[in-house]
C-alpha cells in the first residue's frame, strides 16, 4: 500500500519490484487508495512497459480515467 505522493522519484523502485516479481513468477499489486497525488511520469509508467505488469487496486476514478486516456 502506498500513501502520499507517487511521482517519478518512486518509479525506479516500482520498476525493480515489477521486474523481480515477473522473473520469479509473482506479481505486484499496488493499492492507491491512500495516494493523494500522482504525477504524469507515474501515469505513463503504469500505462506502458514495466508498469503494465503492476496490478492497481483502490484506484480513484479520476486516475483510472487518466490511465485510460494515456493508454490510447
Amino acid at each position: 500500500m502506498l500513501s502520499g505522493t507517487l511521482d517519478g522519484a518512486s518509479l525506479p523502485e516500482m520498476e525493480r519490484l515489477a521486474g523481480e516479481c515477473a522473473s520469479s513468477g509473482g506479481s505486484v499489486v499496488v493499492d492507491l487508495s491512500n495516494v493523494r497525488l500522482v504525477d504524469r511520469e507515474a501515469v505513463r509508467f503504469f500505462s506502458s512497459g514495466a508498469g503494465r505488469r503492476v496490478k492497481i487496486v483502490g484506484c480513484p476514478a479520476y486516475l483510472r480515467e487518466w490511465l485510460r486516456s494515456e493508454g490510447r
